[in-house]
């Protein structure tokens, strides 16, 4: 795996065909967690080429951004981002929104028109432990991401 000081991760995010930064959300959001990162030790942040994925949440055509927990690493904190039975932090960004869940697994899919996200989570979610298999499919609808009880 690519792995090297936040430098490199940075610059690496303006060569054509690598990351792409587009609005300020994403930008807080990078911002957000080099600072967590930082805050630990002097951590460095470092952000694999795939980590900011950009996707149509919202059906509207135009390109939101998925940032992955499981594409980001701090160096004196190994399990910042993904850790423990509950998966990694999944930032999801649709303009200056951003959502943070926590998945073991996603995957972006339609449903006629409709893009649906499937967050892989914690069986807890669905009344067990974490050996239940649970899924929670998120909508974006009326500025929000939206799912079966609200949570």
């Amino acid at each position: 795996m690519f792995r090297s000081g936040l430098l490199i991760a940075f610059c690496l995010l303006l060569i054509p065909g690598r990351i792409t930064l587009a609005g300020s959300g994403t930008d807080a959001v990078v911002e957000a967690v080099q600072a967590e990162c930082a805050a630990i030790d002097g951590g460095l942040l470092t952000l694999e080429a795939d980590a900011i994925q950009r996707l149509d949440l919202t059906g509207d055509g135009r390109p939101d951004e998925v940032i992955d927990g499981r594409d980001l690493s701090c160096s004196s904190s190994r399990t910042l981002f993904c850790g423990g039975t509950g998966g990694c932090r999944l930032f999801l960004v649709v303009g200056e929104s951003v959502t943070e869940e926590m998945s073991k697994g996603w995957k972006l899919v339609r449903l006629g028109h409709l893009p649906v996200l499937l967050l892989q989570v914690h069986g807890s979610r669905c009344g067990g432990t974490n050996l239940r298999s649970c899924v929670k499919a998120l909508v974006w609808s009326e500025g929000a991401f939206r799912a079966i009880g609200g949570d």
